[in-house]
């Protein structure tokens, strides 16, 4: 049955279907873009929809005719078709899973709103209400998306969370140009850029040597337990992946720590540990060890080690200095001091700056890096 509110929808179910489709969408200009996944006991997301709108006809991808034609990729990746997206990430993730394509010329919607100042996370609904004056039912986010046939609540909700991408593309597009024209900034072209590394983050999916960076308190450990951390961490990210699990379901970040300060003696048996569920110990203990004993008497060279809370706290001085910076030179350009520099973004730099990273974070793009980049530097590193 079709729905009587939003345009006409078509489904998709042969890869033949949607080759002829994908020619005439490198035609089209603009594509808004969503997917409907389940991840929550998996490690790697199940595409369950693909929905594409042109701007006339929606169409419902079945996920097997996206996995079975590789002429998606192809579409994906041409710079001429914009494709409409909000808050895209994990989009972009499932999308790269599938089809092993990096999205190219992507527009987040999110992303653009947070650029017009009109907030940094807005939910799609919220964005919907806002721009279209239209409150969104919900409700159908966390049902069953694999089954067949979808009900008409479900069809409902997948149209709508395309449909409405057009005209919230239409007033962010004719918002930014307009902001262009009127202050004299390269807003737009700023966006683009950070559309682009967003898409791009899926090409680091499978790099993991330093994920124990990312383990709370790791700071804390001596340096052959942080060798251990960072071999543990490697470890549980391959075993996600061979037995396609959530990280949690093996092992958690603290169950990690743990085992990294624990003292192994020549009988390689772990103590008992709270926070490690016993049975996900049974299944994966044994894994564990054998993976450590592989790794005994190594010696492991840490690419990168963690900056604990008394050195932020030593550069206070130098942190509140940067960010009076960013604050000034965000108001200079009419863009929020948070979108020019985070907190988190300021830290990965000045790890940077000091060699304790040997590569910038991934969302320091050019147009930062001309800004900022002169201005703040010197004053974690002097003058070059």
């Amino acid at each position: 049955m079709q729905s009587s509110y939003y345009p006409s929808y078509h489904w998709v179910t042969s890869t033949e279907q949607l080759s002829v489709l994908i020619a005439q969408w490198h035609q089209t200009p603009i594509l808004y873009i969503d997917t409907e996944f389940l991840r929550e006991k998996t490690f790697y997301p199940q595409l369950a929809l693909l929905q594409i709108f042109t701007g006339e006809a929606v169409y419902l991808v079945e996920p097997d005719t996206v996995e079975q034609n590789p002429l998606f990729a192809a579409l994906l990746e041409d710079e001429q078709v914009t494709k409409v997206f909000h808050s895209a990430s994990e989009d972009c993730e499932v999308l790269f899973r599938v089809c092993g394509a990096t999205i190219k010329g992507l527009w987040d919607t999110q992303v653009a709103t947070h650029f017009l100042g009109e907030g940094s996370h807005i939910g799609y609904a919220a964005l919907v209400d806002a721009v279209c004056q239209h409150q969104l039912d919900k409700s159908e986010g966390r049902s069953d998306w694999t089954q067949r046939p979808l009900s008409e609540q479900q069809i409902q909700y997948a149209l709508a969370d395309v449909v409405y991408l057009k005209p919230i593309f239409e007033y962010q597009q004719n918002a930014l140009q307009k902001t262009e024209k009127l202050k004299s900034t390269d807003k737009l072209s700023w966006f683009k850029q950070d559309c682009q590394q967003l898409a791009n983050r899926v090409e680091e999916l499978d790099r993991f040597d330093n994920y124990y960076l990312n383990i709370k308190n790791a700071w804390r450990l001596k340096p052959l337990e942080l060798q251990r951390l960072s071999s543990l961490a490697v470890w549980r990210e391959q075993a996600a992946r061979k037995h396609n699990l959530p990280r949690n379901f093996i092992v958690n970040d603290e169950t990690l720590w743990v085992i990294a300060r624990a003292k192994l003696d020549k009988s390689w048996s772990l103590p008992f540990i709270k926070s490690w569920h016993p049975v996900a110990r049974r299944k994966y203990q044994n894994e564990l060890l054998s993976f450590l004993k592989q790794q005994s008497g190594e010696d492991l060279e840490l690419t990168e080690t963690p900056l604990g809370p008394r050195f932020w706290q030593s550069i206070t001085p130098q942190m509140q200095a940067a960010r009076e910076k960013v604050v000034s030179i965000a108001e200079s350009h009419q863009i929020e001091p948070d979108l020019l520099c985070s907190k988190k973004m300021m830290q990965g730099m000045v790890r940077f700056w000091l060699k304790k990273r040997f590569e910038p974070p991934r969302t320091w793009t050019c147009w930062r890096e001309k800004m900022l980049t002169d201005a703040i530097k010197p004053i974690f590193v002097g003058e070059s």
